[in-house]
């Protein structure tokens, strides 16, 4: 038991011996379009990419409802069912199987009638679809007229036209990494800039909050292997060099987005946020090298927004003793609740 337990290690430094032979990382398994693809793990790169792919569904053996997995999934309205322990030994290459994604179950080798069966309710859960789109207008406010805006959680900027059909007030929550996450090279400022003005101009007259990069743990970009992102292997992902902390450590990756970012501010209602904040000490250092962005961009004659928002996510247990001091310091709070929860609770996210 305790030798086929070790499986998953000699699996990855197998993989470590096959990116070292090609001279880099191994470049990843193209599905055909509209293949469900059936895997152990994927990591939140391998998703990305699989999206892009236009894949029909996702099947994993790992994972669970706040995996990245699932949520990216769901953000990407791409039918998935997770935490099956042992389905990747069941299925084999080419076999026909039904995912229903609501249901949480997968189904193998359905007869001819079970497959026009479930054709007809996914064109019913279309029309259904179609059905509430028509409600979207209306505000979203309780039975005793307490108003609630509704604000979407995006990936990628193609994700803005379905919010805003489906009648979001803006942008709560925008997780740059993954749009860099199935690529090798380093980010450019241009690409920040366009990106985030293109996002921005989208959703105007509503705002948009940009989260900086939420990079290590479990979302690693091929980008971060190169020179001395996190070339080291990292004793516990979870809690040590990741997020803002990375961020600070590597100034050249920061700096890049937060001077694309600004320089994209002036193009909308922009919000910025610093993930994973666990002291006041982080926050001085991130806002000064935000100040530092700034006098750069005045020098070269680049405007930005000069009031624009500045928050930080409440992730760690640290921030919430310490929220006393934030007054004065930051413009407003958000709460990340998954990783919040699973510190809180000494339990993974899965």
């Amino acid at each position: 038991e305790y030798f086929r337990e070790r499986r998953s290690d000699i699996e990855f430094v197998g993989e470590q011996v096959m990116q070292n032979l090609v001279g880099g990382a191994v470049a990843p398994v193209t599905p055909p379009p509209g293949a469900v693809v059936v895997a152990h793990d994927l990591t939140p790169a391998d998703t990305v990419h699989l999206h892009r792919a236009s894949v029909a569904a996702f099947v994993t053996d790992a994972g669970g409802r706040t995996s990245h997995t699932a949520i990216l999934a769901q953000a990407f309205n791409i039918p998935a069912v997770v935490g099956l322990d042992d389905i990747t030994g069941r299925i084999g290459g080419g076999d026909l199987i039904i995912v229903d994604g609501a249901a949480g179950e997968v189904i193998l080798c359905p007869t001819p009638e079970l497959v026009e069966e479930f054709r007809v309710r996914e064109t019913r859960q279309k029309r259904r679809l179609e059905s509430l789109r028509k409600n979207r207008d209306l505000p979203a406010e309780t039975r005793d007229h307490a108003r609630v805006r509704l604000l979407a959680n995006i990936e990628l900027p193609d994700e803005v036209p379905a919010a805003m059909d489906f009648g979001a007030e803006g942008i709560g929550l925008y997780r740059t990494e993954f749009l860099f996450m199935d690529r090798s090279d380093f980010p450019r400022e241009e690409e920040h800039f366009m990106h985030a003005r293109g996002v921005l101009r989208r959703v105007a007259p509503f705002p948009a909050t940009f989260r900086t990069f939420d990079l290590g743990a479990d979302k690693l970009a091929p980008f971060l292997s190169t020179g001395s992102l996190l070339a080291a292997p990292e004793p516990n992902p979870a809690l040590g060099l990741r997020s803002l902390r990375l961020c600070l450590k590597e100034r050249a990756l920061f700096k890049t987005q937060l001077r694309g970012l600004l320089r994209a501010s002036v193009h909308g209602r922009m919000r910025l946020m610093f993930p994973m904040v666990s002291g006041v000490g982080e926050l001085r250092q991130a806002k000064a090298m935000l100040e530092e962005c700034k006098d750069e961009l005045r020098r070269e004659g680049h405007a930005f927004a000069e009031d624009m928002p500045v928050g930080i996510m409440i992730e760690v247990p640290a921030a919430i003793s310490q929220i006393a001091f934030w007054a004065g310091k930051i413009d407003f709070l958000t709460i990340g609740s998954n990783d919040l929860s699973q510190h809180l609770l000494a339990i993974d996210r899965d």
